[in-house]
């Protein structure tokens, strides 16, 4: 659960300067690119976050 958490602020932090408008320059040339690009990233987390999170209920001793 700590990886997730981690990555998961790692994530975050990467996409912070969208949040906070560090650059003014938009780096797609259309609305489209970006809801591809955020629609992609997000998909591909979840399953990543899911797989991790699989793997450690597995190793996980009751």
């Amino acid at each position: 659960m700590a990886l997730v958490m981690v990555l998961g602020i790692a994530f975050h932090l990467v996409n912070a300067d969208s949040f906070f408008g560090i650059t003014k320059k938009n780096p797609y040339a259309s609305p489209y690119g970006c809801a591809g690009t955020a629609i992609f990233g997000f998909s591909a987390l979840s399953v990543a976050f899911a797989l991790i999170l699989q793997t450690q209920r597995r190793n996980v001793v009751l």
